[in-house]
């Protein structure tokens, strides 16, 4: 029993707690104690309180263990965290090389993490994010804004939704307060605030009467505009301000972290638009958020929104015909782009820091394997194993989590260079940020990949033999690490193979898709924006306008033409449904949506757009003139499948067209890629009206912010300040904005597949200098193991060449392992890529030979530098020194 109680005591000073047993054991050898006592003569009460005494004295001597103990556990943690020091601070080239490459793998993982954090992870700023949902309308397969006449039908009827608002941008000239401004606005239904659960820092929020027709006209100003334009002062509001010649009394100030809808100058009612929105089915609809009931799943607010919608279309099957309802939950709606592509980020950089793990554990080995006789020595002084594992786990975290904190610092520097290369508009950026959320992911990482790569050595070299270590040298000694190291290479390589097979599609695809024609000519053209609030009654003015300007910007050096657009490619153009004239389409046909662009006559020679059939618009095509139209290929084909499409007359197919003559189509252009070079949203046709035939206000779906198109015989950027002088000439209040080359407007397509490709192609490139100076430095290491073998080949009478040949045949065979499992792996890897790809293969055959050849090519140079240099040694030199 004594020896019983005496490991449970032992336990105790390991730190356990006493538990029932020992009690119990400590209970019964009191009561032995009490009867050995009273069989000695003493009376039972004084045996009893001797016995107790006795007892005390152990507990006490228990407790007084346990605190040593813990002493003695933490004294030990502070000697192993100075031992661990001062040896790293003996070899500060290991230590640098080491902590420097700790550093770029966590650091590049923190700032993947940061920007995955705070776009996908995060919850949405608002109220009960989970209940919130984004609600659209789609026909073809093409989304489509929603019908305000069906979100008032939806608002009425849903009984699965507790709160639905709607909004859409729009765009107001601040004029009569310093210099005018074009400012993005968002339209917001009184109750979108209160949907979202969000309350205006200053002021309040929109009441009903302010977006009912003839109410009083209000605005919120957004928290950025209200500090640019009025320095912060709380006075604003209850100020008036000018928007497009109409006063508006601010009424409140969003607080600083609202983005909702995306940055906004300021919001306005959307009743105000009701008079243009009215008409059901058409183009200029509304975006919807709603509010799910508790309880309520997103799969039963589909089916009742489906049944309502059901029986809208069967109450007005032309204005929705085809038009079905979407929902989703309104964060998988803000990052459902990004997201694939951010996930393919943290897969890469996740492989990048298995790599710089795998090549740090490999220099801890080697400088393990070279303390080993040190390890023998404190074994043999009766250092515990675990004792030597501790010191060498030890000094393995302090090298991570140096690195780790290091890594964090290059993070927030890197943060902001991804949100700058990040394709615009990347959701939520105002969220991302380096903070203690990121501080502690850091150092969590740090801390597990320390302690799981620290193991490797660490259990190699903490059981040493004497009597292997007393022993020349030869290769049993060093077999079994050498089996652990080359394990390592071999995943560094098969991991770098699959992060190049990755890098080399996303380029072959990147090349392929900057090869694509989008069908016009996108050199010397520069393009800028003026937003223009119509009225009944304005067109005779606004003709003059367009007319004087074109002949003065025409009249600048370096111009070539001029136009005016109310779309252009990749930009915003209305989608309107149009069927031929005579031919009704059946019942519950969809007619084909075609995007609009009410252009000048200039705007296809202006943009490089090449004519096919007939003729483009001409100056001739005036307001009192036949009515006419241009179509693309596309439309032609689709309106006339098999037949000549000149000649032919067609209509818009919206109630404010509904009374003008047919359009009689005098040319068919080439098509125009106008939302992605790669088709992923799918493409829309293309019909052009004449700018002269076509006022503001007989069409009321018309973007009202319309474009300046000028081809320059030079840099097109020269022309901006003086194009922008010729509008303040003719008009002082008239802002221009957005002054961009549609060569920037095509590149900023290609924005999120680049930046996948730069950042992929980063992390290779790092990966395979890592993975080659893994391979060079097993390689340099096997060679100083087996410079006795090679000076005896030498004697022997084996060449120079030979022993090289030896040594690469040796380090080809991990390089060939590596790469045969890399391979592999990106055959699995690659099938994941399919919505980054464009016309290239995820098997392509031509990528994996690339990237085999690459792997190969350096795998061997990284093996011929060492082997090369060992032949040269003299076999008599090498002799002696061993």
């Amino acid at each position: 029993m004594l020896a019983r109680w005496l490991r449970r005591l032992r336990a105790h000073f390991r730190g356990e707690a006493l538990d029932r047993e020992l009690q119990d054991e400590l209970r019964s050898h009191l009561d032995m104690k009490a009867d050995e006592l009273e069989a000695s003569g003493m009376s039972p009460e004084e045996a009893r309180r001797a016995a107790r005494r006795r007892l005390g004295n152990m507990t006490a001597l228990v407790e007084e263990g346990r605190e040593a103990w813990r002493f003695a556990a933490f004294d030990r943690t502070i000697q192993n965290v100075r031992l661990g020091v001062r040896a790293l601070a003996h070899s500060p080239g290991f230590a640098l090389a080491a902590l420097l490459s700790i550093a770029l793998g966590i650091g590049a993982t923190t700032a993947i993490f940061s920007v995955m954090r705070g776009v996908v992870l995060r919850p949405l700023p608002y109220a009960d994010p989970d209940e919130l949902l984004a609600l659209g309308e789609k026909a073809a397969e093409q989304e489509l804004p929603v019908s305000y006449p069906d979100f008032v039908d939806w608002k009425a009827q849903a009984q699965t939704l507790r709160d639905l608002a709607a909004y859409r941008n729009e765009s107001f000239n601040l004029t009569g307060t310093g210099d005018p401004e074009r400012l993005e606005t968002l339209a917001v239904s009184e109750t979108l605030f209160a949907t979202l659960g969000a309350k205006p820092r200053l002021g309040r929020d929109f009441r009903p009467e302010e977006s009912a027709p003839g109410g009083p006209t209000a605005a919120i100003l957004g928290h950025a505009f209200w500090r640019r334009r009025f320095g912060g002062s709380e006075a604003v509001v209850g100020r008036t301000i000018q928007l497009n010649r109409r006063d508006f009394a601010v009424v409140g100030v969003m607080p600083p972290d609202f983005a909702f809808g995306g940055p906004a100058d300021i919001y306005v009612p959307l009743g105000l638009f009701r008079e243009r929105l009215a008409e059901r089915g058409r183009d200029a609809g509304v975006l919807v958020v709603a509010r799910s009931r508790p309880g309520v799943g997103l799969d039963a607010v589909r089916a009742e929104l489906a049944t309502i919608q059901a029986r809208l279309r069967a109450q007005y099957p032309d204005a929705l015909a085809g038009r079905q309802v979407v929902a989703a939950k309104l964060h998988h709606h803000l990052v459902e782009n990004i997201e694939p592509t951010l996930w393919m980020l943290v897969a890469a950089v996740g492989l990048m820091l298995l790599i710089t793990c795998a090549n740090v554990a490999n220099l801890l080995l080697e400088r393990a394997w070279a303390r080993r006789k040190e390890m023998a020595v404190r074994s043999a002084l009766g250092a515990s194993r675990s004792r030597l594992v501790q010191q060498l786990v030890v000094e393995s975290l302090l090298l991570f989590v140096a690195g780790g904190l290091l890594g964090w610092v290059l993070a927030g520097w890197s943060v902001d260079l991804l949100v700058g290369l990040a394709p615009g508009g990347l959701p939520r950026a105002t969220t991302i940020a380096v903070d203690g959320g990121v501080l502690g992911f850091t150092l969590a990482a740090s801390t597990v990949v320390g302690v799981v790569f620290g193991l490797v050595p660490a259990l190699q070299v903490s059981r040493p033999d004497l009597n292997e270590l007393l022993k020349e040298s030869g290769r049993g000694a060093t077999g079994h690490r050498q089996r652990a190291r080359r394990w390592l290479v071999a995943a560094e390589l098969a991991m770098t193979a699959m992060l190049l097979v990755v890098c080399g599609l996303l380029g072959k695809s990147f090349l392929r898709l900057e090869g694509v024609d989008p069908g016009f000519d996108a050199g010397r053209v520069l393009t800028m924006q003026i937003s223009i609030p119509a009225a009944k009654g304005d067109g005779p003015r606004l003709a003059a306008f367009f007319q004087e300007l074109a002949d003065k910007v025409g009249g600048l050096p370096g111009v070539r033409s001029v136009a005016f657009s109310n779309g252009l490619p990749f930009a915003s153009a209305n989608q309107v449904p149009v069927e031929i004239e005579g031919r009704p389409p059946a019942a519950g046909e969809a007619r084909p949506l075609a995007a609009l662009y009410v252009a000048s006559a200039d705007y296809a020679p202006a943009m490089g757009i090449e004519v096919r059939r007939g003729r483009g618009l001409a100056a001739t095509d005036a307001r009192d003139a036949p009515r006419v139209a241009l179509v693309d290929e596309v439309l032609a084909q689709r309106l006339f499948p098999g037949e000549p499409a000149l000649g032919k007359r067609i209509r818009v197919a919206i109630p404010a067209q509904a009374s003008e003559p047919a359009l009689e189509i005098v040319g068919v252009v080439e098509h125009v890629k106008n939302r992605d070079l790669d088709d992923a949203t799918p493409t829309l046709p293309e019909l052009y009206l004449s700018l002269d035939q076509v006022s503001l206000a007989s069409l009321p779906a018309f973007v009202r912010r319309m474009n300046i198109v000028v081809r320059a015989s030079g840099d097109p950027l020269l022309l901006a300040e003086p194009v922008r002088a010729q509008v303040a000439a003719l008009n002082g209040d008239q802002p221009v904005f957005n002054v961009r080359t549609m060569a920037d407007r095509v590149d900023e397509t290609l924005a999120p597949r680049r930046f996948a490709m730069l950042l992929v192609s980063l992390f290779a490139g790092i990966a395979l200098a890592t993975a080659m100076v893994g391979v060079y430095g097993l390689i340099a290491y096997s060679v100083l193991q087996r410079r006795r073998e090679a000076a005896i080949r030498m004697v022997l009478g084996a060449r120079a060449r030979d022993v090289v040949a030896l040594i690469v045949g040796d380090g080809m065979k991990v390089a060939a392992a590596g790469l045969a499992l890399g391979l592999a792996g990106g055959l699995f890897v690659t099938r994941l890529l399919g919505s980054l790809l464009y016309e290239v293969s995820a098997t392509d055959p031509m990528t994996f030979a690339a990237v085999a050849a690459i792997l190969a090519a350096t795998a061997l140079v990284a093996c011929w530098i060492p082997a090369r240099r060992a032949s040269r040694v003299a076999p008599m030199v090498a002799l002696r020194d061993e």
